[in-house]
């Protein structure tokens, strides 16, 4: 397979965007698999710890927040799984789960599809990919192309002098994100003004006022390109 997302074609868009890629039965089926299998066990993952809880450190390392939220996954075999408790640590990549209050990974080479707070993740295995073996979020998506935003961490150390006792003496965990379109297999960053101008001509982009800076800027793009 040229691309290491089943998702069932590539899934259907998220919930707030209607044009699905699949039948929207699929996709129902996904929400709603009579079949679906609560919990995960602990073969499916491994072992991580919680962060280190510090007044040294700000931010969160967690997409929403550090607490666990309801999940539906659809795995690579076509089998569903109901976890009711999961959350996405962007600094480590995980989608951690909890056995036993134990702390697990969901090893990402057996997901499919991932339905968490109102959003859609896919785990995508691809050489041309800049985050190999990364989770993105799925914005929309149609036979030939999808929108996904991939996010990460950066560590900022703040100013701070001890012999004066000046400034913070702390780290903040700054949350980052990318944005890219999936075009027929190929995955083209939209970034930059440079990035739009390898798939628009100077007058599309003023047609179609593209810009780069916001998810909703990355869905204009992809309502841009044509399928």
């Amino acid at each position: 397979m040229k691309i290491g997302i089943v998702l069932f074609g590539i899934l259907c868009t998220v919930l707030l965007y209607s044009t699905p890629l699949c039948a929207q039965s699929d996709y129902e089926h996904f929400l709603r698999d009579p079949n679906a299998i609560t919990g995960f066990e602990k073969g499916q993952g491994y072992l991580v710890k919680d962060p280190p809880s510090s007044n040294k450190i700000k931010g969160s390392p967690f997409l929403f927040n550090e607490n666990w939220h309801n999940a539906r996954v659809r795995l690579r075999t076509g089998e569903t799984r109901i976890e009711s408790g999961m959350r996405y640590n962007i600094h480590t990549n995980e989608m951690q789960y909890r056995v036993d209050n134990t702390i697990y990974a969901l090893n990402g080479s057996i997901v499919d599809t991932i339905y968490m707070n109102n959003c859609v993740f896919v785990f995508i295995q691809h050489q041309d990919v800049p985050q190999t073996n990364s989770y993105y979020r799925l914005l929309k998506s149609s036979p030939h192309k999808a929108a996904l935003v991939h996010y990460s961490t950066s560590i900022k150390t703040e100013s701070y002098n001890p012999a004066l006792n000046v400034g913070e003496d702390v780290q903040t965990i700054v949350q980052k994100e990318k944005r890219y379109i999936l075009l027929n297999g190929r995955m083209v960053s939209i970034n930059s003004k440079a990035d739009l101008s390898q798939l628009f001509s100077k007058e599309d982009m003023r047609k179609f006022k593209l810009s780069f800076r916001t998810n909703d800027d990355l869905l204009q793009v992809f309502d841009a390109l044509k399928d």
